[in-house]
């Protein structure tokens, strides 16, 4: 089967990893290969950071900047539809960054999977269905120290970044 040619009894998947739109030109950022994503029915990415107005820059100066949500327009136009949230900047900006991000992501059609408002949601799968064909993702982080020293050290971080601003990219 030719790489044009399309066959409709598969799904095609095309998968990537960390996306963090953080040029101020965020439309560029995937340009030069949004034609190719789009041949997929299926556009599966590494949600690398918090897109949200809300949050706590916790873990910077180590941590990921925000991202400011106006550039998730370029997820779906490049073809995205599901993504996972678990790598290690999820928390970066906080539980309110991250229930933001994804209902900001579901609202433009993009799947969610592997963070959420609660282990319940993160647990829950990302399910996609193109042509008949349902696909279901999980997302799970390893990476990073004990769950209780990185709430302690971002609630720390937090109230030290209350008396500066927080700055979006």
């Amino acid at each position: 089967m030719g790489q044009n040619e399309k066959r409709e009894d598969w799904a095609v998947l095309h998968a990537v990893g960390d996306i963090a739109l953080a040029r101020s030109e965020w439309r560029l950022c995937l340009a030069g290969v949004e034609s190719y994503l789009r041949t997929a029915d299926i556009g599966f990415f590494n949600c690398e950071v918090p897109y949200a107005e809300t949050g706590c820059p916790g873990m910077l100066p180590h941590g990921a900047p925000g991202h400011h949500p106006r550039a998730m327009a370029a997820l779906p136009a490049a073809g995205f539809n599901v993504c996972t949230f678990a790598n290690n900047h999820t928390m970066d900006w906080g539980l309110d960054a991250i229930v933001e991000c994804r209902t900001r992501l579901e609202a433009i059609g993009i799947a969610v999977c592997g963070a959420g408002k609660n282990i319940h949601e993160a647990r829950k799968p990302a399910v996609v269905e193109k042509k008949g064909i349902k696909v279901a993702f999980l997302g799970y982080n390893s990476v990073g120290p004990l769950l209780e020293h990185t709430v302690r050290t971002w609630m720390q971080w937090c109230r030290i970044s209350k008396r500066r601003k927080s700055r979006l990219i």
